[in-house]
């Protein structure tokens, strides 16, 4: 059956040259014009290419019309894009030419001869018509062919067709038996003149006793140059990128190598004898090189995310630990402050994802950091739930929720334009570039997710996003603990935030907990194993743990501290840092009811880093060509507990890896003679498994160096300037792996 298609526009330079005939329907078979194979193809592809919004049914053009120039209309009256338009009239007039060509040869004298008009309407055809004997030349041409090229009818005939069109492979084009015919791109060479680009289409004609072709053109100069212009400027945005890109990789190792230097010493400094004064003096070097560090780093992220360069991962980890490391970073900030910091996993909420962990925290850290600084009192808080769950995966709702200064509705407006704060008295207080919510928002679009801000001056902000995570392959069971569950636990704190996150984590622990505000509020008529108290400062440590040590006189009590040396005990009593890490209280509360069950890859409890005297557990090896950096790096392992040798390139390192074995191993990523890429290629290509756990010491702060870092087989990545608390809990992790 023949497909009815309307038709809706067409015009061949001229009204009068097409006659209409009276009898003609305006909803009519276009057989007459185009053969069925070449309907039914011109059918398929418009299903295939129509845009969602355009009807199933398509109007095609046929040749009686006088309504405007030649155009592709479906019936709801919206022209479908050029692009498709122009294969469309390609395909149709190189139809309707080979008709119009095998009417006329066939023309017999008698009643049944078909009209005048035939002829006219092959001669009025407003695109170039090429006819092509078996002998590949043209041997007739329509008069829109001639003006094009340059030439007379007569000129053209004769004349073999790779004269006039170049770049193409004929053969293969004219052996085309596709009813459709075949397209093409080709030069075509006018006289006088440069050449022009063309798209043409051709089809076997079927003459009586001779093979013949038809080939319609259609010029794409114009289209071609663009697209060159377009390839040209995405190579040279290309190269840009990659000045840029070198640039800033380059200008964060020269900031950052010696920045790493005196944040090093800061925090040597740190661990000495200082008065009150000259501690307040190192305290303000510390932050000022950090606020420095956020400066550079904000900038190098933005200038990628302008660029497009912003790639994702898709690797399996956990939300417990992202949020837990992230807390990390800002706890020491705000227990000077003196506020709480707490997350909310409920247990219903999935913990291992597939997604890019470095960029959830960055966006965290953006956000938290800035809840840090724009709060004096209370509490900043992120809770986590689940917004969708889907086959695939799930979207995870993240909000963080300070008790700070707030802002107004004129100030919420322009939050999120790059190098715009609040306020200009905000810029001059608090300080910052402006662009951590700009990068963060950016981000969340990029994870198929959005962001949102609600705030009232004085009451606090919220900060709402989501993300979208995926299913990983491999769930690991829950961290229920057999020798905790059921035991029967009580908490102290007077805030409800904290309550509720602690609740969550002992929970999922399989611990039962109850909670109260005070040691003097009414207390469940329960027999604990353990109670946990909230300890605001060591100040207040008397009065909370009196009254509980009269109510409980042989219940251990493990008090849970804010970070800083001034707040923890000197007694040797058992305690816990605030932010609470999940894995921390597990072994804090094995250790206290002496059961078994802490794992193994996990370090004991313990109240202060190990004295420097300590016999040392793990035997490291630090690979660093910078003099400045490798004082450092000794030094802070030393202060940690540790004895570590030293290696000024990678050829030594790698000499010293086959004098003796080492179970940690620093490699600085930039040395002279081989960097330490190099090494951790060769390490693992010769030992695998077996390989120290090789730990990358880099200026870069890049994503990609990160990346890299993995890919040549570091199990771990350090930016400098490196942090006392970060190798001490890094190296901590290390030693149960060492055989005793």
């Amino acid at each position: 059956m023949t497909p009815r298609i309307r038709g809706e526009t067409v015009n061949l330079s001229t009204s009068d040259a097409i006659p209409r005939p009276e009898d003609a329907s305006r909803e009519e078979t276009p057989r007459t014009v185009v053969p069925s194979p070449m309907v039914i193809a011109l059918s398929r592809r418009f299903r295939r290419h129509r845009p969602p919004s355009a009807p199933a049914r398509v109007g095609l053009p046929v040749p009686y019309s006088s309504a405007g120039v030649l155009t592709v209309v479906p019936p709801g009256g919206d022209a479908f894009p050029s692009i498709l338009g122009g294969l469309v009239l390609l395909a149709l007039i190189v139809s309707l030419a080979g008709w119009l060509w095998t009417r006329l040869r066939r023309r017999r004298p008698g009643p049944s001869e078909p009209r005048p008009h035939d002829r006219t309407l092959y001669e009025r055809l407003p695109a170039p018509l090429l006819l092509v004997d078996a002998a590949r030349r043209i041997f007739d041409a329509n008069p829109e062919a001639a003006r094009q090229f340059g030439l007379t009818r007569d000129a053209l005939r004769g004349r073999p067709l790779d004269d006039v069109l170049q770049g193409i492979d004929l053969a293969s084009l004219l052996s085309e038996s596709d009813p459709e015919g075949a397209a093409f791109e080709a030069r075509m060479q006018v006289d006088p003149g440069t050449p022009r680009h063309v798209a043409g289409r051709v089809r076997r004609l079927d003459p009586p006793g001779e093979a013949a072709w038809v080939i319609v053109l259609h010029d794409i100069t114009r289209h071609q140059r663009e697209k060159e212009e377009l390839v040209a400027a995405r190579e040279e945005a290309r190269r840009r990128y990659r000045l840029t890109s070198d640039m800033l990789a380059n200008l964060s190792h020269e900031v950052r190598t010696p920045l790493s230097g005196m944040q090093g010493v800061i925090g040597l400094l740190e661990t000495t004898a200082l008065t009150p004064e000259q501690r307040e003096y190192v305290h303000t070097l510390r932050h000022s090189g950090d606020a420095l560090l956020h400066v550079l780093d904000s900038i190098l992220d933005y200038s990628k995310l302008e660029a497009g360069q912003i790639t994702l991962e898709e690797r399996p980890f956990s939300v417990r630990t992202c949020l837990e490391e992230t807390l990390d970073l800002l706890a020491a900030r705000a227990a000077d402050k003196g506020l709480r910091l707490a997350y909310l996993l409920p247990p219903e909420t999935p913990d291992t994802v597939l997604g890019d962990a470095t960029r959830l925290r960055q966006i965290l850290l953006n956000l938290l950091a800035n809840a840090v600084k724009f709060t004096e009192a209370g509490e900043v808080a992120v809770y986590v739930h689940v917004a969708e769950t889907r086959a695939d995966g799930w979207r995870l709702r993240f909000t963080v929720r300070d008790t700070g200064i707030g802002m107004t509705p004129e100030q919420l407006e322009r939050l999120f334009e790059p190098f715009t704060q609040a306020s200009l008295s905000t810029t001059r207080k608090y300080g910052g570039t402006g662009l951590g919510l700009a990068i963060s928002r950016r981000l969340c679009g990029l994870m198929d997710g959005t962001m949102h801000v609600e705030s009232r001056v004085g009451i606090g902000t919220t900060f709402t996003f989501t993300v979208r995570f995926g299913r990983p392959p491999v769930v690991p069971p829950p961290p229920v603990v057999p020798a905790l569950e059921g035991r029967p636990v009580l908490l102290v704190s007077p805030s409800a935030t904290f309550r509720e996150s602690l609740t969550y984590q002992l929970v999922a622990l399989g611990v039962h907990v109850d909670t109260v505000p005070t040691p003097r509020a009414p207390l469940p008529g329960t027999a604990y194993d353990v109670v946990l108290v909230d300890i605001p400062s060591a100040a207040c440590l008397d009065p909370l743990l009196k009254p509980l040590h009269a109510a409980f006189p042989s219940v251990p009590l493990l008090p849970l501290y804010p970070l800083g040396p001034a707040a923890s005990p000197g007694d040797g009593q058992p305690f816990l840092f605030k932010p609470i890490k999940l894995h921390r209280l597990r072994d804090a509360l094995l250790s206290l009811l002496h059961a078994e069950g802490r794992a193994s890859h996990l370090p004991a409890l313990t109240a202060t880093p190990p004295p420097s005297d300590a016999p040392p557990a793990l035997r490291i090896l630090v690979a660093e060509d910078n003099p400045v950096n490798q004082r450092i790096a000794l030094r802070m392992l030393e202060k940690l507990g540790y004895r570590a040798d030293l290696a000024e390139n990678g050829q030594e390192a790698l000499k010293a890896l086959e004098r003796q074995p080492y179970d940690v191993v620093f490699l600085d990523v930039q040395m002279p003679a081989m960097d330490g890429l190099e090494v951790a290629r060769r390490v693992r290509a010769s030992r695998g498994e077996k390989a120290p756990y090789l730990i990358a010491l880099t200026a870069h702060a890049l994503e990609e160096q990160r990346r890299e870092c993995l890919a040549a087989g570091m199990h771990h990545y350090l930016a400098k300037p490196l942090r006392m608390d970060v190798l001490r809990d890094l190296l901590a992790d290390r030693i149960p792996r060492v055989d005793p």
